[in-house]
């Protein structure tokens, strides 16, 4: 199994945006965002799905930094490149930011779910909808 502090400090950070008092669950996100109240069932499908996504993400991580790594010094040595800075960057900045992009999306489950839920209530509100 993946597992590693970083990834269970991510865990825990996730679950912790969930507060259960008396039967009621509400999200915030980070800890300080506005409340949204949810069901327990959505708040443990939830983490459920975090938990399986964030190991996907950061192992994919993993696995794409050691194969940028190992094709470098392949191309270093069967070439005889210099990586300079420049190319490094090159290289890398793609990929910090798939990665940065795929993480974020994995954190904001909970903003999209709660979004949904309530543009479905506005749009069955009767305020909203006319008898015309």
């Amino acid at each position: 199994m993946w597992d590693t502090e970083t990834l269970q400090r991510a865990r825990q950070a996730f679950a912790a945006q969930f507060e259960e008092r008396d039967g009621v669950v509400t999200f915030r996100k980070r800890g300080k965002g506005d409340p949204a109240t949810i069901s327990g069932w959505d708040r443990d499908a939830l983490i459920y799905d975090f938990n399986r996504r964030a190991n996907n993400v950061y192992l994919v991580a993993a696995v794409v930094l050691i194969v940028i790594l190992i094709a470098g010094a392949a191309c270093g040595l069967l070439f005889h490149a210099r990586l300079t800075l420049v190319g490094v960057i090159a290289v890398m900045a793609p990929v910090v930011f798939l990665y940065s992009a795929v993480n974020a999306w994995v954190w904001d489950a909970p903003r999209r779910l709660i979004a949904s839920r309530a543009a479905d209530s506005i749009g069955a509100s009767k305020d909203v909808v006319s008898p015309n």
